[in-house]
């Protein structure tokens, strides 16, 4: 299988700091067994807003580095290094949350 760079859906669930810029904001991405996993980090690593309304979507960039019929497995190490607050950045999620931009 060819390595992607993708970025997957999450959903900004709140604006944790307003008072620089950016914002910082809580995040969750859903994996295949329906776990919600939160991170928390800048605004521009999930949106390309100034400002958001949570809850809404929001978009991770992420590396696929395993696909099986129905789900990928990805990073979301690579390219931002981005991790949930438990040091996790390996998650199996459904193809429908994945949208694939450019091969590496």
């Amino acid at each position: 299988m060819n390595k992607f760079i993708a970025e997957v859906y999450v959903e900004i669930t709140r604006v944790t700091d307003d008072s620089g810029y950016p914002d910082l904001v809580e995040f969750a991405l859903t994996d295949t067994d329906g776990r919600r996993h939160i991170f928390h980090d800048k605004l521009p690593v999930v949106s390309a807003e100034d400002e958001v309304k949570p809850p809404c979507a929001g978009a991770l960039r992420c590396h696929i580095i395993g696909e099986k019929e129905n789900s990928y497995l990805i990073d979301t190490s690579f390219p931002d290094y981005v991790e949930t607050d438990g040091e996790e950045y390996i998650f199996e999620v459904v193809k429908d949350l994945v949208i694939k931009l450019f091969p590496i």
